[in-house]
């Protein structure tokens, strides 16, 4: 059945967002960042300090993120933090994903590297 429409991969009626408190969907919104590539734009939305696991980067476009992580690490240099934490899903129990993050000198790297040394986070 080809035909049927694919569910979200939080519980119902959930926010996407609702369990995410450092992914600020107004910062990173796709439609207000300019039009570039998906490593670019990753690497964007990393040095303005955002953090992110798997569903809030599918969100913005990325299917997968732990692919990007190893791109951008090996193409700019930058180490992600990272730490484990549980997300609803949509059968009511909890998925533990990677969530990922730049800090430090890694952070203040990527800035450069995406040319937001001088905008205030």
């Amino acid at each position: 059945m080809m035909s049927q429409k694919r569910k979200s991969p939080v519980a119902p009626g959930l926010n996407q967002n609702a369990y995410a408190s450092s992914f600020d969907t107004a910062k990173c919104n796709p439609t207000k960042l300019p039009k570039e590539g998906k490593l670019s734009m990753m690497l964007r939305i990393f040095a303005m300090g955002t953090k992110l696991h798997r569903f809030q980067a599918e969100v913005l476009g990325d299917h997968c993120l732990h692919s990007s992580i190893s791109d951008l690490k090996r193409r700019n240099g930058v180490h992600f933090a990272r730490a484990l934490v549980g997300v609803p899903n949509r059968f009511g129990t909890t998925s533990f994903v990677m969530r990922y993050w730049l800090e430090g000198e890694n952070l203040h790297n990527a800035r450069k590297a995406a040319g937001l040394e001088k905008v205030a986070l």
